[in-house]
């Protein structure tokens, strides 16, 4: 495992609450991309905040990540 495979930390355990996200930024293949850090379950999860529908973030209209039932990730849009 090189020092890049190793990660980095983005928050505190106490700042991720379940249920909720942190906007997070970072450089991704060489270009500065937003990212949400969310805990679910119990566990901490990041992803690109973006959706893969179209060139838009998740949360370009409503700081609202999750869909009603609070299981899966849609976009705003």
């Amino acid at each position: 495992m090189s020092d890049s495979d190793e990660g980095f930390p983005l928050c505190t355990s106490s700042e991720l609450l379940e249920g909720h996200h942190l906007k997070r930024d970072i450089l991704f293949e060489g270009n500065p991309q937003t990212i949400l850090v969310i805990r679910f379950k119990g566990l901490p999860y990041a992803y690109l905040n973006r959706c893969v529908h179209m060139p838009r973030a998740l949360d370009c209209l409503s700081d609202v990540i999750f869909d009603e039932t609070g299981q899966r990730l849609r976009c705003s849009m």
